[in-house]
C-alpha cells in the first residue's frame, strides 16, 4: 500500500499515512476552501487500509485551526473508521493541542461530540512523540 505524504501549506495540513511504518498523522492548519477535495483521497486511502489494517494503529491530529468544512470532513473520516472497526485493528484516535491552545482543544471536543469514535484529547508532550516530525 502506497503511503500518502502531503506537505503542509498555509491552508492545508501535513498528512502522513504510512502503513509500513505505522504512522498516521494530520498536523498543521486545515482551512482549505474545498475540504472535500483535500480529504477525499485521505478517506479513500483509509478505505483501502481497513481491508488489511495493522493490528494497532493510532491516528494523530495536531491541528491549530480547523474551519467548518474541514471539521465536517474529519468527522466523516472518523465516522468511517468507527463504522469499519473490527477485532483485527485496535484503532486509537488522538487529538493533540498546545498548552495554551484552548481553541484547538475545544475543536477536538466538538469533533468528539459529533462522532461515536473515542478520541483521546490531550496536551502535546514532545517527549511522548519523539521521532515524529510534526
Amino acid at each position: 500500500m502506497n503511503p500518502i505524504n502531503i506537505k503542509k501549506t498555509k491552508l492545508s495540513p501535513k498528512v502522513i499515512l504510512d502503513k509500513d511504518n505505522n504512522i498516521f498523522l494530520i498536523t498543521g492548519r486545515s482551512i482549505y476552501a474545498n475540504a472535500n477535495e483535500f480529504y477525499e483521497p485521505i478517506i479513500s486511502w483509509f478505505q483501502n487500509y481497513m481491508k488489511n489494517p495493522n493490528k494497532n494503529s493510532e491516528l494523530i491530529f495536531y491541528l491549530d485551526y480547523v474551519n467548518s468544512s474541514s471539521s465536517f470532513q474529519i468527522i466523516k473520516l472518523l465516522d468511517f473508521l468507527y463504522e469499519n472497526r473490527s477485532d483485527l485493528c485496535q484503532f486509537k484516535v488522538t487529538w493533540l493541542y498546545g498548552a495554551d491552545d484552548e481553541m484547538s482543544q475545544e475543536t477536538g471536543k466538538d469533533i468528539q461530540y459529533s462522532t461515536d469514535i473515542n478520541i483521546d484529547l490531550k496536551e502535546f508532550d514532545a517527549s511522548e512523540y519523539a521521532g515524529i516530525d510534526f
